[in-house]
């Protein structure tokens, strides 16, 4: 597969990641090797409470992982830096933030970096608030060498889609939180609600709605269509579904 056709499938499954979360690791270990890596995760660093949290990871030491967020973070010396200067859609590397030299010199480099043989990371901003921002990184080790233009471009080719996805993902959820909250909200009515499309097909009822459905006293959904079992009861229900613009057939 050439490069274009690796990164035209690559950002397939960026998208399809965004529909179906559980795809992430495969992608993530895809964009490390698209970048030129040995590891990436999608991660959030808030200075202002001073935390990090990797929420999706491939093929990090899960040891490292722990100690990263639970001690390190506050002494990583690229996050306040990438906290002032980065911008969502830019991509970073310690070379862009600060010296090189003086970055190994940390003691984040000699107690964290240095024991896994991690050399540098990419990383493409996604996200930025006041206190907190969103990454994708690629983890390069003693075996990849130091971030270079090149790497720096894959990962340019690749950060739109990311941001685009991360704001698909969350659109999902809320649009999910909305429908749950909905749906505990209508259950909690002590009147029945049912709820039809178009055609008059019967799509959803409330709690109490399916009881009534249940006890097939005062309306059925026989053959998915919501009808009352008194004969002039249902007159009167059709007549309301019809004012209402759906498409009554007997």
């Amino acid at each position: 597969m050439n490069e274009a056709a690796r990164l035209s499938s690559l950002i397939g499954d960026i998208y399809d990641a965004a529909l179906d979360p559980g795809l992430w690791p495969a992608v993530l270990e895809s964009t490390a090797n698209f970048v030129g890596g040995g590891s990436c995760n999608l991660s959030s660093t808030d200075t202002g409470v001073s935390a990090c949290d990797i929420h999706i990871d491939w093929n990090s030491d899960p040891y490292y992982v722990e100690l990263m967020a639970t001690k390190y973070h506050r002494m990583y010396p690229l996050a306040p830096l990438a906290m002032a200067f980065g911008h969502p859609g830019d991509v970073l590397s310690c070379e862009v933030l600060m010296p090189y030299e003086e970055f190994a010199r940390s003691r984040f480099y000699v107690e964290w970096c240095r024991p896994q043989g991690l050399r540098d990371a990419v990383a493409a901003v996604l996200e930025k608030s006041a206190t907190k921002f969103a990454t994708v990184s690629v983890m390069r080790f003693e075996e990849h060498g130091l971030v270079d233009d090149h790497c720096r471009a894959q990962m340019a080719l690749l950060a739109p889609h990311y941001r685009r996805a991360v704001a698909i993902g969350k659109v999902l959820e809320q649009r999910n939180f909305v429908a749950a909250t909905l749906a505990e909200a209508l259950d909690g009515l002590a009147a029945g609600i049912f709820m039809v499309d178009g055609r008059g097909n019967l799509l959803r009822s409330n709690a109490a709605g399916a009881r009534m459905l249940d006890d097939r006293q005062l309306v059925q959904g026989a053959r998915g269509k919501l009808t009352a079992l008194d004969p002039q009861a249902n007159i009167a229900l059709q007549e309301a579904l019809a004012g209402a613009g759906v498409t009554v057939t007997s």
